[in-house]
This record gives structure tokens, C-alpha cells and sequence, in this order.
């Protein structure tokens, strides 16, 4: 299923990963948006001409955002005012893909990290292949046991291990045989210290460019810039 839907979503020109949920912090609910736009803009295997945008919201303010725009990979946090850039262009041509991805690992933190891995390993299986991505393909957990499956549909995942975590993926057949990747939903459950942390999401899979999506960036007013540790995509 994986292997044929992450191909499939691969081979699309543009996609929009859009994750929608809620953190409860010891009883304080926040509401979280996140959005991943990835658009391929040379079909041509092995190429790696990408434009991506990455957006993040609480409680309906932006919190963050991340732009690939050809040349660079810009990262810029709201509470600073700040800015940090990573140049990919200097890589050889066949690095630009791990370097790019691996450094948008690194910036975009905590559970949105899976809407960067789906779209590594969808860019993955479109460049090598559905047997290649179904072989290599794992869900988004450190460890984990299947515990519902129907196939060609949905395979849930549960892991406890550092937290108790599960993830259930979701795919539609049409027309028979093309499997599309619809929806991932996800839970996390953590308690430290006495600290009870809750995230529960769901992200929609969509053919299309999400409205007002913006492949630039330019530093905001009073914004600085800041030292990217970040060596060769990390």
C-alpha cells in the first residue's frame, strides 16, 4: 500500500500535506495547524528542481516558517524576530534532495516532522520506484507493532517507546489498482514530571497547491539573521 501510494504522491507536481490538531498541556488546549507545500517544477527523473513552503500556527498565529526557493533553504521563527538560511546550490546535483530534506528535518521540530519524512520518502519512491519505497518504507515511529490492518486501506501503528504514540495511515483505490495516500491521523501521549502532554492531528493529502502558498522568503521588518549550524543539510 505504502509503497504504491508514496509513489503516487511522488509523482504528482504539486502536493499539499495540511495537519490539523490540538495539544493539551496539563489541561491547556492549543489549537495547531501545519502546512507542508511541495511542488516538483522538473518531471524528469532523478531531477531535483523543488520549491517547498512550511508553515506553522498556534491558536491561529504563525509560530514559524520554512521556504525552499531554488537557491536556498530559509527558516524563520516568529518569537525571535529570526531568520537563518542554508545554501544547497554549492552541492553536487545528486546531494541536493538529502542535503535539502535532512536540513528541513532539522528545522521543523517535534511532530511535524513526519509532513517532511512523508514527503522525503513520496520523492524517494517516485525516483527509485513502488518496490524500492515498499521495502524501504517505515511508519513514523521509533518502534512500533501493527495493531489493526486492512490492506490496501489503513495499517495502524502503536509504539511506547520513549512515548506512547500510534499513527494510522490511509489510503484510497481509484481507479483500481492506483492507491492515493487521503489521510495520516496520530496521537501522542507523554507525562514527565507530573506533566501530562496530549497531541492529537490528522493530515489531509491534497493534489493541489494550498491558497497563498509563497515560495520566497524576505527577512520582515526588524528581523535579524543568525548563524545556521546546520553543515551540509546536517
Amino acid at each position: 500500500m505504502m509503497g504504491n501510494a508514496l509513489q503516487n504522491l511522488g509523482d504528482q507536481p504539486v502536493y499539499t500535506l495540511y495537519k490539523a490538531g490540538t495539544e493539551d498541556n496539563n489541561g491547556t488546549v492549543s489549537n495547531l495547524v501545519s502546512i507542508l507545500v511541495v511542488r516538483d517544477l522538473d518531471p524528469n527523473p532523478g531531477a531535483f528542481d523543488y520549491r517547498m513552503e512550511y508553515r506553522t500556527y498556534r491558536n491561529g498565529s504563525l509560530v514559524r516558517r520554512a521556504a525552499v526557493d531554488g537557491a536556498r533553504i530559509w527558516h524563520y521563527t516568529v518569537a525571535g524576530n529570526s531568520y537563518s538560511s542554508f545554501t544547497y546550490n554549492q552541492l553536487a546535483y545528486a546531494d541536493r534532495a538529502t542535503a535539502t530534506f535532512r536540513t528541513l528535518s532539522k528545522l521543523i521540530v517535534g511532530e511535524d516532522q513526519i509532513l517532511v519524512q512523508t514527503a522525503q520518502q513520496a520523492y524517494e519512491a517516485s525516483l527509485n520506484g513502488q518496490a524500492y519505497a515498499a521495502n524501504k518504507w517505515l511508519p513514523w515511529m521509533p518502534v512500533s507493532q501493527i495493531v489493526s490492518e486492512v490492506p490496501n486501506q489503513t495499517y495502524q501503528f502503536l509504539s511506547q517507546v520513549p512515548n506512547t504514540r500510534s499513527v494510522t495511515y490511509n489510503a484510497t483505490e481509484n481507479p483500481p489498482g492506483y492507491l492515493s495516500l487521503t489521510n495520516i491521523t496520530g496521537r501522542t501521549s507523554a507525562n514527565r514530571g507530573g506533566v501530562t502532554l496530549k497531541n492529537d492531528w490528522s493530515i489531509s493529502v491534497d493534489s493541489n497547491e494550498f491558497a497563498g502558498t509563497d515560495y520566497t522568503f524576505s527577512p520582515p521588518a526588524g528581523s535579524r539573521a543568525i548563524a545556521n549550524s546546520l553543515v551540509q543539510g546536517g
